[in-house]
């Protein structure tokens, strides 16, 4: 094992550095990201940067790998996957099937089994769910970055106060490599997009770490830490609903797609929004809801609440213009991609 600081110095160069390897690799076999309908980008960026993110966990692997064998084994099964999903379009039974083992690793990591299987049910439907809403909200230049930044950030904050046991470097590293993505990738034209190579993988260390902390705590107020993701997925979702989409398609209704497209807005500003606004969330939380003093259900239902009041006139603000040329089912949806 490798000393900590040593490791970080060491980490942060070769994350760097391979990038710029990853760039000339993604030039020569044409490793993409062309614009379609529904994107918010207009020139083709190379696609898949993300990779990153597995590099970090590789060595979080050589540092810890046998403190968590079902986790990381599950980490490199969907990040292999989601990578040959940006190189070719892989089966989607393929991709859900390897996604349901790994996620079923996960879980497995974090409760050792010690579930009912209806617990064991909603766990898998809770993860899964988490990991692909994450891959879709990585629309716009440096969301994901300064997202993940805000999340990865209170749970090294959680680690040092001793509410999250886990092992310092899987969340340092993870850290480094999303410092070094943000500087290719949260920029008005980004030089990479996190593909779903990147987003997936981390999502699932994500998912991995607020699941541990809510286990580990017996409080599921910590699923509030992903809270503006939440709310905007979930939302969205009950949005397309009941205007009659299918929402296993593409589309831009998300609030940040509807700020950046319809409202013009700057990728990065609109990135650094949802950051800042998730900030204030998690000092709130982490600042003010001790656990154990308040009843879990009322303050989940209030933040529900309070979120939904302030999202949704806003939404409706950015999206009205949108939603007056949808048109019903059976007829062409200008907006669905």
């Amino acid at each position: 094992m490798i000393e900590p600081y040593l490791l970080y110095t060491l980490a942060s160069f070769l994350f760097m550095l391979g990038m710029l390897w990853y760039f000339k690799i993604a030039n020569r076999y044409h490793i993409i990201d062309k614009p379609n309908g529904r994107s918010s980008h207009v020139k083709p960026t190379v696609r898949g940067g993300g990779i990153i993110f597995v590099f970090a966990m590789l060595l979080v692997a050589f540092q810890h790998g046998f403190d968590f064998p079902f986790f990381i084994t599950g980490f490199f099964a969907i990040s292999i996957i989601s990578f040959l999903d940006d190189i070719k379009e892989m089966s989607k039974r393929w991709r859900l099937g390897i996604q349901l083992i790994s996620v079923s690793l996960l879980i497995y990591q974090i409760t050792q089994g010690d579930l009912e299987w209806w617990q064991w049910a909603v766990f898998l439907v809770m993860a899964m769910s988490s990991v692909n809403f994450y891959n879709f909200m990585d629309g716009i230049n440096g969301i994901t970055a300064f997202y993940s930044l805000v999340f990865l950030g209170s749970c090294l904050y959680l680690h040092q106060v001793g509410e999250l046991i886990v092992a310092e470097e899987l969340i340092i590293l993870p850290i480094l490599a999303v410092l070094v993505f943000s500087f290719f990738n949260a920029r008005k034209n980004a030089r990479c997009f996190a593909g779903d190579v990147g987003s997936v993988s981390i999502a699932f260390v994500v998912v991995y770490l607020v699941g541990l902390l809510c286990w580990q705590q017996q409080d599921f107020i910590y699923v509030w830490l992903l809270g503006v993701y939440g709310v905007d997925t979930v939302l969205t979702i009950i949005q397309r609903i009941i205007l009659g989409q299918n929402i296993l398609q593409g589309h831009r209704l998300h609030l940040y797609q509807l700020m950046a497209n319809e409202g013009s807005m700057p990728h990065v500003r609109v990135s650094a929004i949802y950051a800042i606004i998730q900030t204030v969330l998690n000092v709130f939380i982490l600042g003010f809801l001790v656990p154990g003093q308040f009843d879990p259900v009322l303050v989940n239902i209030a933040l529900a609440l309070f979120s939904i009041s302030v999202y949704a006139p806003i939404k409706y603000g950015f999206g009205k213009k949108v939603e007056r040329g949808i048109k019903r089912p059976g007829k062409p949806q200008s907006v669905a991609g």
